[in-house]
């Protein structure tokens, strides 16, 4: 079994995990793939991400990342693949669970940083971080240990077991660096528990303060937060998604939208729906997993209970529905919500304390509904919005 270059080079990690309880995945090397896809699918995929558009593009407010949400072409396949190779390697049956594009470029106005960090998530989850298309080398790193790889391979590795960051350098004003990220769980998913949360904040917490970033960048400038304001002139057309997140309840983020034509139609039989008129609907069970689950990986440092769900009609705008999704704090509960739109032309603008969000078909939004301030703005046509709110509570170790 190899051990990570950390414990060698930092006796007080190595003694600091040595008096820790074991953490499920920091066993695990990473395993370098080659060779994922055939010679037409790389070329399919590099030809969707450099034709991608723009208004499209998540970028966030914090680094020069950007989120894409590519439609595969021989999905199936090829998640068939990954979960045949990554089960082989972890010697466990693993599933994709997730599949995420991202995009690294100084072109949105920011420095590329990806600081010492786990991936904080509510199961045990590998990753095959996968290289679509790059001009640059930037280093991928697990606990002092470096990777190099280029397209059309990728590094699979335990993102709830290990402690990984990218080299911080500054990258040339011409790189792109185009991935794709494979998030696989156990086929029976794998609580993380409260002492593992714990355990990995304390070893993320080390590298934080121990690793020397490479010059240029001090390492004040490379965590130093940027505002989206600073670059909304220069990159209007990019819809930004603020990650500086003070408080974990208040979450604001966009999603793809995971309801589905057929639930849609479930949720037209359950109930008449008025214009202008809230109405509770009762989701089936596997639907109302399927959305709670997605919750459990947004807020992953929180407990969190799905609590209600109901439909909205909204045919026109007024003084009386500029906000009407709010809910009154019952003895201290704090709520959380996600918001689909479910007609496919409808598209609403709406203000979460003063930031503006604009939603329509297959994306949704994140909000708290009795600790922010949501406005409708907008609607561009009739629109019918499927609600869920789940009460939130923070983890006794936050």
């Amino acid at each position: 079994m190899k051990t990570f270059l950390a414990q060698e080079k930092y006796p007080k990690y190595k003694n600091m995990i040595n008096s820790q309880t074991h953490v499920p995945g920091q066993d695990f090397y990473p395993v370098l793939v080659k060779n994922l896809l055939t010679a037409d699918e790389l070329k399919d995929l590099q030809d969707i991400y450099d034709n991608f558009p723009a208004d499209k593009i998540k970028v966030q407010a914090y680094s020069a990342h950007a989120s894409i949400y590519p439609t595969l072409k021989n999905k199936e396949d090829i998640i068939k693949r990954v979960e045949k190779l990554a089960s082989e390697a972890v010697g466990e049956e693993l599933v994709v669970l997730d599949i995420e594009g991202a995009r690294y470029s100084r072109e949105f106005g920011w420095e590329a940083k990806l600081g010492p960090h786990y991936d904080a998530r509510p199961v045990e989850m590998y990753v095959l971080d996968f290289h679509v298309k790059s001009n640059e080398d930037w280093k991928l790193i697990f606990e002092c240990d470096e990777f190099t790889f280029g397209d059309n391979e990728g590094l699979l590795f335990s993102g709830t077991g290990t402690v990984h960051w990218r080299d911080p350098i500054r990258i040339r004003d011409d790189s792109r660096i185009d991935l794709l990220f494979f998030w696989l769980q156990h086929k029976n998913p794998r609580s993380i528990s409260d002492q593992h949360s714990k355990n990995m904040k304390e070893r993320e917490k080390f590298f934080l303060s121990n690793i020397n970033p490479v010059r240029p960048l001090s390492k004040d400038q490379w965590w130093k937060p940027i505002k989206i304001s600073e670059a909304a002139e220069k990159h209007p057309h990019y819809q930004k998604i603020s990650a500086e997140i003070l408080n974990p309840v208040i979450q604001n983020e966009i999603y793809t939208n995971p309801i589905f034509n057929q639930e849609k139609e479930m949720i037209y039989l359950s109930c008449k729906i008025k214009n202008n008129e809230i109405v509770s609907v009762n989701l089936d069970e596997n639907m109302t997993k399927k959305i709670s689950e997605k919750m459990l990986h947004i807020y992953t440092e929180s407990s969190i209970k799905f609590f209600d769900s109901y439909v909205i009609r909204l045919s026109n705008i007024d003084d009386s529905l500029s906000k009407i999704f709010h809910k009154e704090i019952e003895d201290g509960q704090d709520f959380v919500s996600i918001m689909f739109p479910m007609s496919e032309d409808g598209e609403i603008k709406l203000d979460i304390d003063g930031k503006e969000f604009v939603i329509k078909h297959e994306y949704c939004v994140t909000f708290s509904e009795n600790n922010q301030n949501v406005i409708v703005k907008s609607i561009n046509a009739p629109i019918d919005l499927l609600v869920c709110s789940f009460e939130i509570n923070k983890r006794d170790n936050q």
